[in-house]
């Protein structure tokens, strides 16, 4: 019997399945400057302006000639020169030709561009072309790549760098896009200390906060810090109140599990309703989902890996929704494993690896050493999960194994 069978263990999938279930798409959308929309799912479609190339254009350096005057080796006379940024504006002639560089329009009376290297001036102002010539050859034709009115990016479309050149290759300054997410983060733990502070027996550094604040600027939220919070039930609770306030989702890491100390999740029971999931996932235990009146809530692990993975495999797809975006579920490959894994059936692992093909273009993958969920240098050397099922054990050198490539915004 599967583990996710057993009650109170749901497996990554159901888990991933509920969270989507249980949020919804921002509905209010506002029209920023094209710049601003990079990473920013479109609310409203985005159609061609224009045809794309706008007008007949040359593809390279040479000449523009009417291909009906053209015959091996008996000359055309020049007569102007044309450039992307100033035409050639006059009709050229039977015989005549006009020298022409990449992206100028093709002037009137023209219908072929010969590649200079074609080209041989055998007099003042005489031009003969050798080789091959074809009608129409060298020429972008006017909407070979799009048509005005065609529909670009849909609605849900999340805005790439390509793509805010695309538009602004169509003249398009603004887009409508969902507003950004209004994201509150809150590190929990006495033994927590910011940067730059001196460190007592017991104490750490902040890093979940700086990591997850890094994930979140790269998906595009507007993220509230509300730094670190002490293990005080008033402090807590003043904080959650002013956060569910202000942001649409609240993000905690550490104090939603079983310690004395671990107030969160009775703060949140009391203003709201919470889910603390017992996931059938390694590294990232526990998990807890709730509401706060109208926000949602997300509580993290403490350890750093466990925060980055349930983060990654549990929290996003939520909050890409959320955002206006269609969550995609990832692509897994296959890869022969360099060592043995030693793995309980249970709960799905996903252990930190770095994938390479080798001298046969195999796809090989191994593991970037101690996978505990307070081993940072497992992320920052890897490249990749290998994912074990939950109903799967250990695994042997040469086996193949089920790899998932990372994909932003851990890239």
């Amino acid at each position: 019997m599967s583990c996710c069978n057993q009650p109170g263990l749901i497996s990554v999938d159901e888990a991933v399945n509920m969270l989507l279930a249980a949020v919804d798409t921002l509905t209010d959308y506002e029209t920023v400057p094209l710049l601003n929309a990079i990473n920013q799912y479109l609310a409203q479609p985005v159609y061609a302006q224009m045809d794309s190339p706008a007008w007949d254009n040359s593809a390279m350096d040479g000449y523009a000639i009417n291909f009906k005057s053209f015959h091996q080796d008996q000359p055309f006379t020049l007569v102007g020169k044309a450039f992307a940024g100033h035409p050639y504006k006059s009709t050229v002639e039977h015989g005549q030709c006009v020298r022409i560089m990449t992206g100028a329009p093709i002037p009137g009376g023209t219908d072929t561009v010969v590649m200079q290297e074609k080209a041989q001036e055998v007099s003042p102002g005489k031009i003969t072309f050798s080789g091959t010539v074809t009608q129409g050859d060298h020429i972008r034709v006017q909407g070979e790549d799009i048509k005005q009115g065609k529909l670009l990016f849909p609605v849900k479309h999340k805005c790439s760098a390509t793509n805010i050149g695309f538009m602004a290759a169509q003249g398009i300054p603004k887009v409508s896009v969902y507003r950004k997410l209004k994201v509150g983060l809150i590190s929990t733990g006495d033994e927590l200390k910011p940067l730059g502070a001196t460190l007592n027996m017991g104490d750490i550094y902040d890093s979940n906060r700086y990591m997850l604040l890094a994930l979140l600027a790269k998906i595009g939220c507007d993220v509230h810090d509300f730094g670190i919070v002490a293990d005080d039930p008033r402090l807590l609770r003043e904080t959650l109140i002013e956060a569910r306030e202000m942001c649409d989702v609240i993000i905690t890491s550490g104090g939603v599990s079983v310690g004395e100390a671990d107030y969160i999740k009775d703060i949140i029971s009391e203003l709201g309703e919470l889910h603390l999931w017992k996931v059938a996932i390694k590294p990232g235990k526990p998990f807890a989902y709730g509401k706060l009146s109208q926000t949602l809530f997300l509580g993290l692990p403490g350890n750093p890996v466990s925060a980055l993975v349930t983060f990654y495999k549990l929290a996003l797809p939520a909050i890409t929704k959320m955002q206006g975006g269609d969550y995609q579920p990832p692509m897994h490959l296959s890869a022969n494993i360099t060592h043995d894994l030693r793995k309980r059936p249970g709960r799905a692992e996903y252990i930190r690896a770095c994938y390479t093909t080798n001298n046969k273009g195999e796809l090989m993958v191994t593991s970037t050493g101690l996978q505990g969920s307070g081993i940072m240098s497992s992320l920052t050397d890897a490249n990749c999960f290998i994912v074990l099922d939950d109903v799967q054990g250990s695994v042997s050198s040469g086996e193949q194994v089920k790899v998932e490539l990372f994909q932003p915004p851990l890239l």
